[in-house]
């Protein structure tokens, strides 16, 4: 089996610049089949479908595949599944409506204290695993700009959160490769401007200590189809 374990340099990149690119991150194949189930999800706008496992089977060999397992280890040690999300940036001749862009944010818990409020530099409580379900080769695919260092940051945004900042990195993704994120990273969507869609599927992992208001919803048909393993991975919704 391969082993997905980042190597220093990767580390390093990651700490520094509170994310990274992983290439190849999923098989084509199995990043076509997600494609073609998540296009049934389309809307005429920006949107987020979290809570994948009850949505389609397929998604359940995303969630638990062995990169997200073997990389959340390594940081982690033992962890949780917080919480699964596809996300679809329609293109611009389908688009109606919307977020407004830029929108640049940090992500963290919708508890009483944020992740990032509770030390500097913010530790890391959470992974965010953005695996490219269409290419984005341009800024104008709608993907994401990140601003690279501010998870380390105390200081408030001191650009407008309507511009791109030139310090900016905007990647570039094809099918299958991942962005991995710290969830302090300052960060925004950006429109898409061309003529395809924008698909991806998050998935945040945690230590097994977080307490979070977010977690991974499961109906009980489903539950009872996952294996031990899995089952011990999904962050209760309930402490």
């Amino acid at each position: 089996m391969k082993s997905w374990i980042l190597s220093d340099e990767q580390r390093w990149e990651f700490d520094c610049k509170g994310f990274i690119i992983i290439s190849n991150f999923l098989e084509l194949d199995l990043t076509q089949e997600i494609a073609a189930v998540a296009r049934g999800f389309e809307r005429p706008h920006y949107s987020q479908t979290s809570c994948l496992l009850d949505q389609h089977p397929i998604f359940n060999k995303v969630i638990f595949h062995p990169a997200v397992d073997h990389i959340s280890g390594q940081f982690f040690g033992d962890y949780r599944i917080k919480t699964s999300v596809l996300v679809i940036n329609p293109a611009k001749e389908k688009r109606t409506g919307g977020i407004e862009w830029p929108s640049w944010h940090q992500d963290a818990d919708h508890g009483t204290h944020p992740y990032y409020q509770t030390g500097w530099p913010c530790p890391l409580f959470q992974l965010r695993f953005f695996m490219a379900l269409s290419d984005v080769e341009f800024a104008e695919h709608g993907g994401l700009a990140l601003y690279p260092g501010s998870h380390r940051t105390k200081l408030s945004w001191p650009f407008s959160h309507k511009s791109v900042p030139a310090a900016s990195e905007i990647p570039t993704l094809r099918q299958g490769d991942c962005l991995m994120m710290h969830q302090a990273t300052l960060h925004t969507a950006l429109p898409n401007e061309s003529a395809r869609d924008r698909l991806n599927i998050q998935v945040l992992t945690t230590p097994v200590w977080i307490r979070s208001n977010e977690a991974e919803t499961v109906s009980g048909k489903i539950l009872n189809e996952l294996s031990e393993e899995h089952k011990n991975r999904i962050m209760p919704a309930k402490w």
